[in-house]
């Protein structure tokens, strides 16, 4: 699509913003990366750093959460929380270590 209108313009960042979004959630099979349950119904993308800690709205600092744990987590940093839930694993949190570098 060519994006040549105001219109268009924003039809277009739409899209993109979809594209980037579903990217994730691709990439991670469509499941939470904390606790590894599907997120078809209610997909959230979660801030690995909070923004109010700094931390971006880049790919490499979202990634796909289920609602609970996404809420559960908060603003709360990754290393402090993550460990403390029932679901934890070293490898899920190495595959999430290993996208945010």
């Amino acid at each position: 699509m060519v994006c040549s209108t105001e219109t268009n313009l924003a039809i277009c960042r739409r899209d993109a913003v979809q594209e980037f979004r579903n990217f994730i959630f691709e990439s991670w099979g469509w499941r939470c990366a904390y606790c590894d349950r599907p997120i078809h119904d209610h997909p959230t993308l979660d801030h690995v750093v909070p923004r109010f800690l700094g931390g971006s709205d880049r790919q490499s600092n979202l990634i796909p959460a289920c609602e609970s744990c996404n809420h559960s987590k908060g603003s709360k940093n990754l290393y402090e929380w993550f460990p403390g839930r029932s679901h934890f694993s070293e490898e899920r949190l190495q595959k999430i270590r290993d996208w945010i570098e």
